[in-house]
């Protein structure tokens, strides 16, 4: 059996292509900037070690530009431009400039590693944030997260031998087998096998791995850096400007170990932005869409009504039986019993969307729930209240994670009067990545043995248009029992 494997032609060939999965250590200065500008207009300047890449293949459109530094350990500066609802975003930031709100930080952070972490296919990775600024006149927060991912070692082993990287590896004749079963070999450190010796050590793995000692000799000495098998710790530096149109985000990372590099650059970014002169204000309120729609009463059952946007229209046939299909696998598939039977039990009564994209869409359903009276919540105290959302939320949490959502946000419980009874409503937004962030209002009627629920949702960027929308639905139920 012949080894092209890490034969000396291939060796540096090698160690280039395990570089492009985890970035090196090593150490750089930086002095002379250049000037970056944005898709919304926005400028920034950044040390002149970076230079623009080709985009990776795969990624969205709001991933508009990369600029690396490889000056010695590889850094990445990401700029993302995203469509989003000015108004909305703008409503949950500060009043004034200074120390940026840990509760957004938390909920950007969440929505940024979520993505991340999918796109690195690391969906568990552990990460950790600090807020920094906000400045109130650019309209723009700053803040760090620092992310662990697994080894580099372990990344390539769970690459399918089909992937880009295996692929390249193998088209420079490298022995795809013998190189996998040394990175499992070496992953956890170096192996024993009882082994007395180096040497021992060394016959031992060759053996294991049907290959040469010297090339089990020839990868330790050369290829087996210490970084290869270690979790890589990535310091994240973001800088986000609200725009008129939405939200750019410029992103900063690379490891630890470069870590002065990376807040250099960051606070090079953050300082020197400017905004575009021409950007229109971000507007400070909400559209009058509701007021402009045509509304209609429809009757949903004998003793429920609503009153819905005249151009909202119900689920196809087709589109209604193939959701059902969809939920009653998902159902198949959530391990809580108690929980899986409440969503069986469920009875929908409406499902419809707006005409023009089912993106903006509205469930009305029933749940049994023995000893409910619609009195309950007239009764209960605001403590009361609040400890029964906790719960709510959590439980939301878990179903939602159960069909493949995150749940981003759960807001406080709201109490006001619909249906001649007291509600409560509860805004949550979640996130996935086939729908994004989706941003919906849920109202919950209690009734007797019954609890009725109407759900609205719009995609996060609609929010500020169509909350009023929401709100007209929802106190539109009138409900006879």
């Amino acid at each position: 059996m012949t080894h092209a494997g890490l034969s000396r032609p291939n060796r540096k060939l090698v160690l280039v292509l395990l570089a492009s999965l985890w970035i090196v250590d090593a150490a750089t200065g930086q002095s002379a900037v250049v000037r970056v500008t944005t898709r919304s207009g926005i400028e920034f300047s950044v040390p002149a070690t970076f230079h623009d890449v080709a985009r990776p293949p795969g990624l969205p459109d709001d991933f508009e530009r990369m600029l690396v530094d490889t000056q010695g350990t590889y850094l990445e500066l990401a700029v993302m431009g995203f469509t989003a609802d000015p108004v909305g975003f703008r409503a949950r930031l500060p009043d004034v400039s200074g120390p940026l709100p840990a509760r957004f930080a938390r909920n950007f952070a969440a929505g940024m590693m979520d993505r991340m972490r999918a796109e690195l296919h690391q969906p568990d990775a552990p990460y950790d944030f600090v807020p920094l600024e906000f400045d109130k006149e650019r309209t723009a927060f700053s803040l760090r997260i620092v992310l662990t991912l697994m080894s580099p070692a372990r990344t390539m082993l769970l690459e399918n031998d089909s992937s880009a990287f295996w692929v390249k590896v193998r088209e420079q004749g490298v022995d795809v087998t013998s190189l996998r079963c040394l990175l499992e070999q070496f992953q956890d450190g170096a192996p024993s096998h009882g082994a007395t010796s180096l040497e021992s050590r060394d016959t031992l793995v060759a053996a294991h791995c049907a290959i040469p000692v010297n090339m089990v000799r020839e990868f330790h000495d050369e290829l087996a850096d210490p970084a290869l098998f270690s979790p890589q710790v990535v310091v994240v530096r973001v800088a986000g400007f609200v725009t008129s149109t939405g939200l750019t985000s410029v992103r900063v990372m690379g490891t630890e170990s470069r870590l002065a590099d990376i807040e250099a650059a960051a606070s090079l970014v953050w300082t020197s932005a400017g905004m575009p002169t021409t950007m229109s204000q971000v507007p400070v309120v909400a559209s009058a869409l509701a007021d402009s729609l045509t509304w209609t009463e429809r009757r949903i059952s004998e003793d429920i009504a609503v009153q819905l946007p005249a151009d909202w229209v119900d689920e196809a046939p087709a589109a209604r039986d193939s959701m059902e299909a969809a939920r009653n696998q998902k159902l198949d598939r959530i391990a809580d019993t108690t929980l899986r039977a409440a969503i069986r039990k469920m009875v929908y009564l409406l499902q419809v969307h707006e005409a023009t994209t089912d993106a903006r869409r509205a469930l009305f359903y029933v749940r049994p729930e023995p000893g409910l009276a619609r009195e309950d919540l007239d009764l209960a105290t605001d403590a009361e209240v609040a400890e029964g959302h906790a719960a709510y939320c959590e439980g939301l949490r878990a179903g939602l994670g159960q069909i493949g959502f995150r749940l981003v946000q759960c807001d406080s419980a709201l109490r006001e009067q619909g249906a001649g009874r007291s509600i409560v409503v509860t805004r949550y937004v979640t996130w996935k990545v086939t729908t994004g962030y989706v941003v919906a209002w849920q109202a919950q009627y209690p009734g007797k043995d019954v609890r009725y629920i109407y759900t609205i949702s719009v995609p996060q960027a609609d929010e500020s248009a169509y909350r009023p929308v929401a709100e007209r639905m929802w106190r539109g139920v009138t409900i006879k029992d």
